[in-house]
């Protein structure tokens, strides 16, 4: 065996895993054996690409020319490496890390750290000459990576108008889909309600302006039941150039949004893997308008009045919001004392006590 390297836990994320898979990567020609204690199964699948990996246990013999490690040295400890060459590989500026966690081992041969700024500070802290090699890196090839984004009034119930159900069915079938193919996505939901959990669905504060949201998006999705008398997120993705997942509600057909602009998800959801391939797969080249509308003509010609301003202030909560589990309608969320939101003055009595609770909600 030319070369051993040994990292005692490879966790599912970390820049010293990015090494070693860059490491590994770069110089798949080469003869490495990766040691470890514990590995994200993941981590160990990208690395396995390129080396052999092995699981150390104490007495476990490894003879190699050049046996590499970084802070972790169990093998050396233990007695178990036979090399040539015994390399320290130093990934941190200790003066920063702490000088009584910088690496040092008599058997040690030969210290490398990631960077000059590294490499002077472990010299100036042990007395160790140190030699710079910087970090391999070769970009992976772009995996396939949906954004996708809903805004819709979700329910706490599994099944209801607004396609929570369905929502649900496709993460599911979304995680398959990826895992199979190793793309990958983000759904971000804009909803008041958080009736369903998952890592790729994303919450997002409500907001009356998403334009900038549904223009860097890869799909809007709209899974409600046969119900939409109009949806104006679907009228807005599509007029923005942005493709709809729908179900196919009546509506739709009758504002000519075809294949062409959208995906369609049965109802029952019975096509719902062929409709996430055509998410990863199809591709769009469109142009929408809205029907036209005539609500100029009904509201008549009626001469435009004075607007009256609207009266706000800026107020600062007391601690009833909290201690009666009470949202503050502005907010749409518990508030803390002391902090300072902002209300009409036309609110001020109800907040001052003029309410069910007869509580202040606000400070005077």
């Amino acid at each position: 065996m030319n070369n051993a390297y040994y990292f005692s836990r490879l966790s599912p994320i970390g820049g010293i895993e990015t090494f070693l898979y860059q490491l590994c990567k770069t110089n798949k020609d080469k003869d490495i054996t990766f040691y470890y204690r514990s590995a994200d199964l993941n981590q160990l699948k990208r690395l396995s690409q390129y080396v052999t990996c092995k699981q150390y246990q104490k007495g476990m013999k490894i003879k190699c020319d050049r046996f590499i490690c970084n802070f972790n040295m169990d093998p050396l400890l233990n007695g178990d490496v036979e090399a040539k060459e015994k390399i320290l590989v130093v990934h941190g500026n200790y003066d920063w890390l702490g000088a009584e966690h910088a690496p040092r081992n008599p058997e040690i041969d030969r210290v490398i750290a990631v960077s000059k700024d590294s490499a002077d500070a472990y010299t100036r802290i042990t007395g160790i000459p140190c030699e710079v090699c910087y970090n391999p890196l070769e970009l992976d090839e772009p995996n396939k990576v949906l954004s996708l984004m809903s805004a819709t009034r979700l329910d706490v119930y599994s099944e209801n108008i607004k396609g929570t159900g369905r929502v649900e069915k496709l993460l599911k079938a979304l995680d398959e889909y990826c895992l199979e193919h190793g793309t990958d996505y983000v759904w971000y939901m804009f909803s008041t309600l958080k009736p369903i959990q998952h890592p790729k669905l994303i919450y997002m504060e409500s907001r009356l302006n998403l334009s900038g949201f549904q223009v860097k998006s890869d799909y809007g999705i709209q899974l409600s039941d046969n119900v939409e008398g109009f949806c104006y997120t679907t009228h807005e993705f599509l007029s923005y150039g942005i493709p709809m997942v729908l179900t196919p509600c009546n509506v739709y057909k009758e504002c000519n949004i075809t294949e062409d602009m959208a995906i369609f998800l049965d109802f029952d959801c019975s096509n719902i893997n062929e409709v996430v391939e055509k998410m990863f797969t199809k591709t769009f080249n469109f142009s929408y308008k809205p029907p036209k509308s005539n609500w100029g003509k009904i509201l008549g010609k009626s001469k435009k009045t004075k607007i009256e301003p609207l009266k706000t202030i800026i107020v600062t909560a007391t601690n009833e919001s909290k201690n009666r589990h009470v949202k503050i309608a502005e907010t749409s969320r518990i508030m803390e004392a002391g902090e300072k939101f902002e209300t009409t003055v036309d609110r001020l009595p109800i907040l001052r006590g003029e309410n069910p609770y007869g509580a202040k909600f606000i400070e005077e």
